[in-house]
């Protein structure tokens, strides 16, 4: 048996990128020399880009800077130490003069109408406020100490003495603050060793819940800062920062551990997306940066200098963080005291990914891509566009992601197309896009034409010397293919069952599909030997540019006596 053939022309990779870790390297500023200078508190002025540094118990006067770290001006006060910045007015108490001064942010000047401090002398140099009230604390934690408070206007100072009441603790008070985003709320410390909070609402002011550092530093809370969104409290504690819950004054479990800071001394968070915090104390480096909620260190900045206490605060949007160095073994921080600036260290790659259900598709089917954006602060947009191949780009869709973070599209593809994603970016994240291909199949169908019955599979056809002799009758196996491939080469593959199996009779080189993208093939034979041969035939399509490679099913055949 001899086949032959003849070609009669008839008619017929996923690619994504991932980061979810922190820009690793915020541009910094070098240390701006602040020299004569000392610094208890940090306030960050975003109304008026200045950062306001006291100087602290025996110091004459505010420090004003600008966000380089120049200094603006200097505002005579005796013995200013802890600050509160309530809208255009900073209250300042004065250890010196048992008062709580009123600076206007926007004159730089004391508007001279001070609050007396009364006979709660303010000796730790602490301030909060909370519930309408500002708040100090007297004494060293023994007879004669509590926390005292008194009307922003001025007026009666009422004091609280003893337990469970707040109390410095010594020259190296804990630190006394509100909440960002419940004023009834008030946190102090009975000494260094622990952390309350207290409705301030009440008169007394009431216990709402009580914690002792894990480890039982022996240094104790050095300083402390509330979450922006007001659910944590991230205590630098000795050795670590510790996260507390604001809900029931537990701890959360998760410990900031730095890279071998002897003491941390500092701590500050901003309201980027609610989300990062610094820790600044004594080592090889002054401030290593943390996504809440992440231990790994994202960051680590001022590799010379030691972090003053209380001496780290962002801006507001967390675009930058200002940190104070200086001398770690002096509470109130002095020469050489520099003044650091690190930009956009709060700023997040926003994780932003792009993948589809699948690598590979028939052309006419369809796949899901799914842009996940990791991390957003404000814009929660994403766009997703299609490029096929040889085509232009078009919008899938658009919009904010839902709360899982996620935008999806159903696609229905006809060419090899690559999918972007876009993200433009908000002040806490970082632009970022991702792509993947999805290489598409062409649709190849193709079948047996003619023959006079079908059984166990096979299309029949009877034995005719007119196959041979004048075309007619023979096997003809006709395809299609889609999308259009008009002028494109196609070829047949025809295989005969043996006692080996099914082994290769002939295969074509090109057959050029016609323009509505069809061809077929004429099997030809010459004599009986192919009686009952089981054959089967397909087409193939080796792939190109547009579409990746395919072909059709095998059809089965026989020619019968």
């Amino acid at each position: 048996m001899r086949l032959v053939n003849r070609g009669v022309v008839v008619w017929v990779s996923l690619v994504f990128s991932l980061a979810r870790s922190l820009d690793a390297s915020p541009a910094l500023a070098a240390g701006v020399p602040l020299t004569g200078y000392s610094v208890r508190d940090v306030v960050v002025d975003a109304a008026h880009q200045h950062v306001f540094l006291s100087q602290g118990v025996g110091r004459p006067s505010i420090v004003v800077t600008d966000y380089q770290g120049d200094v603006v001006t200097t505002i005579a006060e005796s013995g200013p130490a802890d600050m509160v910045l309530d809208g255009s007015t900073l209250y300042v108490v004065l250890v010196d003069a048992n008062e709580v001064a009123k600076i206007n942010t926007a004159t730089l000047a004391d508007d001279g109408a001070a609050i007396s401090a009364g006979a709660a002398t303010p000796v730790d140099g602490t301030l909060a406020m909370a519930g309408g009230l500002l708040w100090f604390t007297f004494g060293d934690c023994g007879d004669g100490s509590g926390v005292a408070s008194v009307s922003p206007s001025g007026g009666t100072v009422h004091i609280y003495s003893g337990s469970p009441f707040p109390c410095g603790g010594g020259p190296q008070p804990a630190p006394l603050f509100g909440s960002p985003t419940d004023p009834s709320l008030l946190f102090g410390g009975q000494g260094i060793k622990n952390l309350t909070e207290y409705d301030a609402t009440t008169d007394p002011p009431t216990v709402v819940g009580s914690w002792t550092p894990t480890f039982s530093s022996l240094i104790g809370v050095e300083d402390a800062a509330v979450t922006a969104d007001g659910t944590k409290i991230e205590v630098a504690d000795g050795y670590e920062i510790e996260e507390i819950r604001v809900s029931d004054m537990k701890s959360t479990g998760r410990i900031y551990l730095s890279r071998g800071m002897t003491s941390v001394e500092a701590v500050a968070t901003t309201g980027a997306d609610g989300g990062f915090l610094a820790m600044g104390g004594h080592s090889r480096h002054s401030v290593d940066l943390f996504s809440v909620g992440s231990k790994t260190i994202q960051s680590s900045q001022l590799k010379s200098g030691d972090a003053c206490q209380h001496g780290a605060a962002f801006t507001p949007d967390g675009s930058l963080l200002f940190v104070l160095t200086g001398d770690p073994f002096n509470y109130y921080c002095a020469g050489p005291l520099s003044f650091h600036v690190i930009d956009q260290p709060a700023t997040f790659s926003p994780g932003l990914t792009l993948t589809a259900s699948a690598k590979e598709v028939t052309a006419g089917g369809k796949v899901k891509v799914t842009a996940h954006l990791g991390h957003h602060g404000t814009n929660a947009y994403v766009s997703i566009h299609e490029t096929p191949y040889g085509g232009s780009e078009r919008l899938v869709t658009a919009g904010d992601v839902n709360t899982s973070g996620d935008l999806s599209a159903m696609v229905k593809l006809t060419r090899d197309t690559v999918f972007t994603a876009t993200y433009s970016g908000d002040a806490s994240t970082s632009p970022g896009d991702s792509s993947a291909k999805v290489n598409v199949r062409v649709r190849v169908d193709g079948g047996m034409v003619g023959g006079y019955a079908t059984a166990g599979g096979y299309r029949l056809y009877h034995f005719t010397k007119d196959c041979a002799s004048h075309h007619k009758g023979c096997p003809i196996f006709a395809t299609r293919m889609s999308p259009n491939h008009g002028g494109d080469c196609i070829s047949f593959r025809v295989e005969g069952h043996t006692n080996e199996g099914w082994v290769l009779a002939f295969q074509t080189k090109c057959v050029r599909l016609d323009r509505k993208s069809r061809a077929a093939l004429l099997v030809l034979y010459k004599d009986a030997s192919i009686d009952g041969v089981p054959l089967r035939v397909r087409s193939i399509f080796r792939g190109d540019k547009e579409n990746a490679a395919s072909g059709s099913s095998w059809s089965r055949f026989k020619v019968t006596g």
